[in-house]
C-alpha cells in the first residue's frame, strides 16, 4: 500500500470524525479549544487504535468481531443520538432562558463518540495484514497517517461547525442526534 493509498484510507476513515466534529462545533456555537483538541486527539487515537486491535486480533477473533462490530457501532450511535434528540425536544412554552446556549460536552461523551465512530476501523486491521504490513513496526506509518488524518479533519470539522453554530440561533442538538443515528445506520448497512 503506497503512501497515497494510506492517505486516502485515512481520509475515508476520518469522514465520520469530521461529521461528528461539525456537529460538536455547531452545538458549542463557538470554537472551544479544549473540546476541539480533546475530541480531535481522541478521534485520532481511536481511529488508529482500532485497526491496530483488528491487526492484533486477526488470528483470534477476527471473524467473530467482524460479525458484530457494525452492530456495536450502530447501537452506540443510536443511543447517543437518541439521547441528544430526547433531551432537546421542545416541551411546552419556552422562555428567553431556554434560548439555545452552549452545553458542556463531557469527556465521557467525547470518548463514547470516539469509540463509536472508530469501531468500523477495526476491519482495517486484517486488511493491513493482507496488504503487506506483517510486523508491528511496519504499522507505524499507516497508523500515524490514519491518526493524523482523523485529527486534522476533526479540527477542521469543529471549526466549520462553530462558524455555522455561531450564526444560526437554533437548537442543533436534535439534528446532531439525527446525524449520529444516520452515521450508525450507514455503518450498519455498509458492506
Amino acid at each position: 500500500m503506497s503512501i497515497a493509498e494510506q492517505i486516502l484510507l485515512s481520509i475515508a476513515l476520518a469522514l465520520d470524525c469530521f461529521t461528528v466534529s461539525v456537529t460538536l462545533g455547531i452545538i458549542k456555537r463557538r470554537i472551544e479549544y479544549r473540546t476541539m483538541l480533546s475530541s480531535s486527539v481522541l478521534f485520532g487515537i481511536f481511529q488508529a487504535a482500532m485497526p491496530l486491535a483488528g491487526w492484533l486480533l486477526i488470528g483470534l477473533f477476527s471473524d467473530t468481531l467482524q460479525k458484530f462490530d457494525r452492530w456495536i457501532a450502530f447501537f452506540m450511535l443510536l443511543f447517543i443520538g437518541g439521547k441528544m434528540i430526547v433531551e432537546n425536544l421542545p416541551l411546552g412554552n419556552r422562555t428567553k432562558e431556554d434560548e439555545p446556549q452552549s452545553k458542556p460536552v463531557t469527556m465521557g461523551f467525547i470518548l463514547s463518540l470516539a469509540v463509536a465512530t472508530s469501531i468500523d476501523a477495526l476491519a482495517i486491521g486484517p486488511t493491513l495484514s493482507c496488504t503487506g504490513f506483517k510486523t508491528l513496526p511496519s504499522l507505524v506509518m499507516p497508523l500515524s497517517i490514519i491518526a493524523a488524518g482523523s485529527f486534522i479533519l476533526s479540527v477542521i470539522g469543529n471549526c466549520i461547525g462553530s462558524v455555522i453554530g455561531s450564526h444560526i440561533r437554533f437548537r442543533f442538538e436534535p439534528i446532531g442526534g439525527i446525524v449520529l443515528i444516520s452515521i450508525g445506520i450507514k455503518i450498519l448497512l455498509s458492506i
